[in-house]
């Protein structure tokens, strides 16, 4: 399954860069320019208690060094059910997260107002459990490496929407309390990792 997964990454970013040539004098990010943009996802969670929203919430800041291509920084916020890592536990615990990065994108032009994006990233989180009384219970630091396929539309010339779906990648968990780490690694669907966003380019 992963590889049929990277196989059809493979073949859709060839099939844009093809049409690259065709299309980029139309859809440009010029070089110089720095954009700044805001993500955004949701998640639902519920017990027997409380139904409750979580989910992402991240800001970048990009300059261009070649036309459609910008590298930046990044920073983001979470809020989400800790992941059952051992019987200790519970799935009623939330976890607190922010978070550090820097990338790099590429926009791979479709037309003339759209095109598909790919953002490589180096991203630092820290990720607080917390009980129902909002006591701390458990720290981890987690390290990821990889890839975010996107599409972003240009509503006019300084301002367009931009979607992220999923992660492709590898993720290395450290539980600050018990020392173990967890490995992760494939392409992760879930809807912290699918955005929906706004840029602004200057």
């Amino acid at each position: 399954m992963k590889k049929l997964l990277l196989f059809f990454l493979l073949i859709t970013t060839t099939f844009s860069y093809s049409q690259e040539r065709e299309t980029e004098k139309n859809f440009k990010i010029q070089k110089g320019s720095w954009n700044y943009s805001g993500q955004i996802s949701f998640s639902g969670f519920s017990d027997a208690n409380t139904n409750e929203i979580g989910g992402d919430l991240n800001a970048q800041i990009g300059y261009t060094i070649k036309d459609n291509l910008v590298i930046g920084l990044g920073f983001g916020a979470n809020r989400s059910r800790v992941p059952l890592l051992d019987n200790a536990i519970q799935s009623d615990q939330k976890e607190l997260g922010i978070s550090a990065y820097a990338f790099v994108k590429k926009y791979i032009p479709i037309s003339e107002k759209l095109a598909f994006s790919l953002q490589g990233e180096l991203r630092y989180s820290y990720l607080e459990g917390l009980d129902n009384n909002r006591v701390t219970i458990s720290e981890r630091d987690r390290y990821s490496i990889g890839i975010r396929p996107g599409l972003t539309y240009f509503l006019s010339k300084n301002l367009a929407l931009s979607a992220n779906f999923g992660f492709l990648g590898y993720a290395l968990t450290n539980d600050r309390n018990t020392n173990q780490n967890a490995h992760s690694y494939g392409f992760n669907f879930d809807a912290t990792n699918i955005t929906f966003g706004i840029l602004l380019n200057f």
